[in-house]
């Protein structure tokens, strides 16, 4: 399965600012059973100060029933 999330930067506009987010799918996960993608945000008026974090998604072979693209 593969995951919603695609890597490249995108353009978010929320209620508290303009930020550009860049996604890096890693190609290793510290989790066993997990992908880990990098996610980090820059506000446009703060460019100085980034928001990081990774996110970890369960790597399955196949959908689960909760699965919003299960059948």
């Amino acid at each position: 399965m593969r995951s919603s999330y695609a890597a490249g930067v995108y353009d978010l506009n929320t209620r508290s600012g303009h930020y550009r987010v860049a996604l890096v799918p890693q190609p290793e996960s510290e989790i066993p059973g997990f992908r880990a993608i990098i996610v980090q945000a820059v506000r446009s008026d703060t460019p100085g100060r980034a928001i990081r974090l990774t996110l970890f998604e369960r790597d399955l072979r196949f959908p689960s029933p909760d699965d919003r693209d299960a059948a």
